[in-house]
């Protein structure tokens, strides 16, 4: 059973990692975007475009997080 356990909270931890990582990924491509719609090399349709879709992704990202928080939660109670 203990195998199983830390099976399942290895799995968690790595799903924790890559929500990380795409967080991260979306923030420095977000910061990209804007320094170059700053600097006039992107239209403001499209840094807005890009903007939506970097910020879903993060979104999407913290919701997994909170899932998994959630269900680690629930399996100590």
């Amino acid at each position: 059973k203990l195998s199983s356990i830390s099976s399942k909270f290895n799995s968690y931890f790595e799903r924790i990692e890559a929500a990380e990582a795409e967080i991260d990924s979306a923030a420095l491509a977000l910061e990209n975007a804007r320094t170059r719609y700053i600097r006039h090399k992107l239209s403001k349709g499209a840094f807005m475009r890009l903007k939506q879709e970097y910020d879903k992704r993060i979104q999407n990202a913290i919701k997994t997080i909170d899932s998994i928080v959630f269900e680690i939660r629930h399996m100590a109670f």
